[in-house]
């Protein structure tokens, strides 16, 4: 058993789990352009990590909800609902 508690704190130490971003760092500002609207430009600093990172918790519609796009999330989320109920 000690032998196992020594191998997994070597290879912790050689092999450790390193991070390539924070998920928290926010995208510098910058001036809108004039030709875009705010929309747009929200849309387009949206971090791909933290979207990624919702795929994680299994609840309907939550990535649609963090795409700006309540009308298909709430749409996902009552089929769901709907379809549990045929369950139970």
């Amino acid at each position: 058993m000690k032998n196992l508690i020594v191998i997994l704190l070597l290879s912790s130490f050689l092999f450790p789990q390193t991070s390539t971003g924070d998920l928290l760092n926010e995208s510098p500002l910058t001036p809108i352009p004039e030709e875009m609207t705010f929309e747009e430009y929200r849309d387009m600093n949206r971090r791909l990590n933290m979207g990624l990172l919702l795929t994680a918790f299994p609840v309907p519609g939550l990535i649609h909800d963090y795409a700006n796009e309540k009308k298909t999330a709430k749409r996902i989320r009552r089929i769901a609902l709907g379809s549990v109920g045929l369950i139970g």
